[in-house]
């Protein structure tokens, strides 16, 4: 007969050797794991020990400290001039979010809901791979980074590491060509037909682009590789007090470029070059001078302006009100209207002011007669103007960048 008993106690003896057997191997990879953990942090703080501390204070203090600062005034310009304040807003989420790196690890293993918000989702994934790479990788000196464009550029010819590197940036630059040219697709009917074609939204991406990519690489991998150093070098209350004075600046600058952007007679940059590319079609010149025409021969409201000469802030918001279904953003700022009282005759000149020059487009008397050419203008309104090739300011109107009107006007292209 068979004892089943002591069979199955047989089998369980065994069973409790093989899974101490187990638990014994696996033990011994947990011991293996931790010591090869702990060999990587041990490189890890050998590879980022500072060797002198004098040139590390010195780098920081007279290097990246001035360049950040410089180079977050061109930022905030930047965003101001191509409309793009996400911009603005992307590098401050860099400032907070690098300022704490417990933050910036917390978010590595927890999915927040800013993960959802699609430009800022995205930010942060890169920052994460930026975590995980410097971690790696410790920096070059910040002369690299002074001058990355041209040094990233020849330094992944030759390394993997500056290939990697420049990669995560070059992500950074693809999320914010994506958004422009979302932009642009929605707003394309309200900001270039009739007038301007899909090849002029194009070169309006493409200006936008160029322009961002430089901002990234010219200043979001000096302030990301700075954050890294000094968390990773345990410098992290100096690197919350940089970005933290960084962020500040930050926002004294967007309040006056914001302030600057309502400037009554500057058009943006964008809307400026928007605008330059319409007065470049002459269906648009046609277009306009009847508006122009139509406007003249309206009641406008009389002025006593005899022997002066002044930007009228009241006929140029009519005169803006007139043409404004031609335009779109706020290219109506970059045009204003100039009184020049005589004893007999009160003139109104359109003035039209792009890249920090004037050109005059038309003129009006009162006895309405409207001339489009600088030729035919009497002499004694010609003698009033002087020619000053750079000239941006409403308060000085005698001066223009060229003697024309919309006739032989330098803006025109056919």
């Amino acid at each position: 007969m068979v004892d089943y008993t002591q069979n199955f106690k047989n089998q369980n003896n065994n069973l409790e050797k093989e899974q101490q057997s187990s638990i014994k191997e696996k033990n011994l990879v947990n011991e293996n794991t931790n010591e090869e953990y702990e060999q990587i942090i041990r490189e890890h703080e050998i590879e980022w020990k500072i060797k002198s501390k004098i040139w590390f204070y010195f780098e920081l203090l007279l290097f990246r400290i001035p360049y950040l600062a410089a180079y977050l005034c061109i930022v905030v310009f930047m965003g101001a001039f191509l409309d793009c304040y996400e911009l603005i807003f992307i590098i401050a989420l860099t400032l907070v979010v690098t300022a704490n790196m417990r933050l910036l690890t917390y978010m590595m293993n927890n999915h927040t809901i800013l993960d959802s918000i699609p430009l800022i989702g995205h930010s942060l994934k890169i920052l994460r791979k930026l975590y995980i790479f410097y971690y790696a990788h410790k920096p070059p000196v910040f002369l690299y980074y002074m001058f990355f464009i041209p040094f990233g550029f020849i330094a992944t010819i030759f390394s993997f590491r500056a290939r990697e590197e420049f990669k995560l940036y070059c992500q950074m630059v693809y999320s914010f060509a994506v958004l422009f040219i979302l932009k642009v697709v929605i707003f394309y009917f309200a900001i270039f037909p009739p007038y301007l074609s899909g090849e002029d939204a194009f070169t309006f991406v493409f200006v936008q682009i160029f322009m961002t990519t430089l901002v990234i690489f010219a200043f979001a991998s000096p302030v990301i590789s700075t954050a890294f150093v000094l968390h990773f070098t345990k410098h992290r209350g100096i690197l919350k007090f940089i970005n933290g004075g960084l962020l500040i600046l930050l926002i004294i600058l967007t309040m006056a470029a914001l302030d600057l952007a309502d400037e009554e007679y500057s058009a943006s940059f964008l809307a400026e070059q928007t605008l330059k590319m319409r007065l470049e079609k002459s269906q648009f010149c046609k277009d306009l001078t009847q508006k122009t025409q139509g406007f003249f021969r309206s009641d406008l409201p009389k002025t006593d302006a005899i022997g002066l000469m002044f930007t009228d802030l009241k006929l140029t918001k009519l005169y803006r009100e007139a043409i404004k279904g031609m335009l779109a953003t706020n290219e109506d700022r970059a045009f204003s209207t100039i009184l020049i009282g005589e004893e007999e005759n009160i003139w109104i000149l359109i003035c039209c002011r792009l890249e920090s020059k004037a050109y005059l487009l038309y003129a009006c008397n009162n006895e309405r007669n409207i001339y489009t050419s600088w030729k035919l203008l009497p002499e004694n309104i010609r003698k009033k103007f002087s020619l000053n090739r750079i000239n941006n300011s409403p308060s000085f109107p005698s001066e223009i960048s060229h003697f024309s009107l919309m006739a032989e006007s330098p803006l025109r292209k056919d």
